[in-house]
């Protein structure tokens, strides 16, 4: 998906700060084991890594859930479930800083010694993935 391209570190600003990651990792209903890498968004700088007016934190609660059930018997409205696979790594980087990761743990030995990840697209868990997920 071209989430991010190998950068020397040599080639990067040496006033850039370095983020690091993370895995989430769960195993399925089915057996599967799924995983994937976060960003640590904690680690951002504000005004290097993002601005503030592009973060976002769209979440609902149990309440709109049930008011839009309801409302959907009462009107008889058709629900759909749609599921974006890979959605957060969908969308470019809307700032215009460019941001570096440090390798994930165990992709050393798929890089060259002294590599570093340059963003292409936005990552889960970075404070902007959100908000350009949804095109604002």
């Amino acid at each position: 998906m071209n989430v991010w391209e190998a950068t020397k570190t040599t080639d990067i600003p040496n006033n850039v700060k370095l983020i690091t990651s993370t895995w989430a990792m769960k195993k399925k209903s089915n057996g599967i084991f799924r995983a994937r890498v976060n960003a640590r968004g904690f680690m951002q700088v504000p005004g290097e890594h993002f601005n503030s007016d592009c973060i976002s934190s769209p979440v609902t609660n149990e309440a709109t859930i049930r008011v839009v059930m309801v409302l959907s018997i009462l009107f008889g409205w058709v629900n759909q479930l749609v599921d974006v696979k890979g959605a957060v790594l969908c969308e470019n980087f809307q700032y215009e800083k460019p941001i570096y990761m440090k390798l994930p743990e165990g992709f050393e030995s798929y890089y060259a010694e002294g590599m570093v990840l340059k963003l292409m697209r936005t990552i889960y868990e970075l404070k902007q993935a959100a908000r350009a997920f949804g095109g604002n």
